[in-house]
């Protein structure tokens, strides 16, 4: 079930319709796990970005990267966040 939603939280999200795609993903933050879970995290922190909450983005960002092993801040300390059209290129859908 969970599948289904989190392919319509990715249209939502490549449509730029950044505040249905997080109330989407955040919907389903609980119900996914693994490799899911980290691209749910993610988008979360992409859409907050987007829509210029940019304090709860990098919050989220660098929580998700405490616990994520391989991913790690650059040295001075900020997390870093795709570009937009790194973003838009992205086709990971599941």
């Amino acid at each position: 079930m969970f599948k289904r939603d989190l392919a319509r939280g990715e249209q939502l999200f490549a449509a730029r319709a950044y505040g249905a795609a997080r109330e989407q993903f955040a919907a389903i933050q609980g119900l996914v796990s693994g490799d899911s879970r980290e691209l749910v995290d993610l988008r979360l922190a992409e859409c907050d970005y987007f829509t210029k909450k940019t304090r709860a983005a990098r919050a989220a960002h660098t929580s998700s990267e405490t616990g994520s092993a391989g991913r790690q801040s650059p040295s001075n300390g900020l997390p870093t966040l795709p570009t937009h059209a790194s973003v838009r290129s992205s086709t990971c859908l599941v």
